[in-house]
């Protein structure tokens, strides 16, 4: 998945679409998401009808070769 959208990009198209100032939907969408990383902490899996659903994984760590050292 290549296309990624930035917050000023998701801001800019959100304040344009309703009709409100782009440092107002920023403040919007960093309120959105951070409220969905607080309940994702403490609620381990926060659905949001239309975007998705929000879970906290935990991933063993990966084991890598330092290709200058071989190790």
């Amino acid at each position: 998945m290549e296309n990624k959208i930035t917050l000023s990009q998701l801001a800019r198209t959100l304040a344009q679409k309703m009709g409100m100032p782009q440092k107002k939907a920023e403040a919007f969408l960093k309120e959105f998401f951070d409220s969905i990383a607080e309940n994702v902490k403490t609620d381990k899996l926060v659905k949001v009808k239309g975007l998705g659903t929000f879970k906290l994984l935990w991933i063993e760590a990966r084991k890598s070769v330092n290709v200058a050292t071989k190790e």
